[in-house]
């Protein structure tokens, strides 16, 4: 199948992005692996086309995307991401490389299994977010006690203000 014909001609035709475009897990250096899917669908795909290396690169690349998850749509950028192959080459490879990966209205491309993970690994980290918030609040809301020296030092003000 020609690339060309398998994609909508332009953005608006295009789904909507599975990723809010604010997504940023830059910092969260952990990339969850689904592993019966990996050895299942992901490297054998792959293996048949002898894409595994680059496809890996433009994996764990997506991760450190803003947003999260995803690519952009330009084969120089795609190229140097997958491991900086010659553009001919690449473009050669690019159909298998992006197996399964869904060009969005955004003109970046999402993987439905990369976003479902990386929403799971944003719904945690709003979970913990929002625990620490409600433990914080819960050791903060008890009145702090002054120390010994702040009590001393506001009375000896009042004795003096006294005389």
């Amino acid at each position: 199948m020609n690339e060309t014909q398998s994609l909508p001609a332009s953005t608006s035709d295009r789904p909507e992005p599975p990723i809010p475009d604010a997504c940023d897990l830059r910092e969260h250096a952990e990339v969850p692996l689904d592993v019966s899917w990996f050895q299942q669908v992901f490297l054998p795909l792959h293996t048949l086309s002898g894409t595994v290396p680059s496809a890996v690169r433009l994996w764990l690349a997506a991760w450190q995307q803003v947003p999260a998850g995803s690519l952009p749509n330009d084969d120089r950028l795609l190229c140097a991401l997958s491991g900086g192959h010659r553009l001919s080459r690449f473009q050669k490879d690019k159909e298998a490389l992006l197996q399964g990966w869904v060009l969005c209205s955004d003109d970046r491309w999402y993987h439905p299994v990369l976003a479902e993970q990386v929403l799971r690994v944003v719904s945690a980290r709003g979970r913990r977010a929002r625990s620490a918030r409600v433990a914080a609040q819960a050791r903060w809301s008890v009145a702090p006690t002054e120390s010994p020296r702040a009590s001393d030092q506001t009375e000896s003000r009042v004795d003096a203000s006294e005389m």
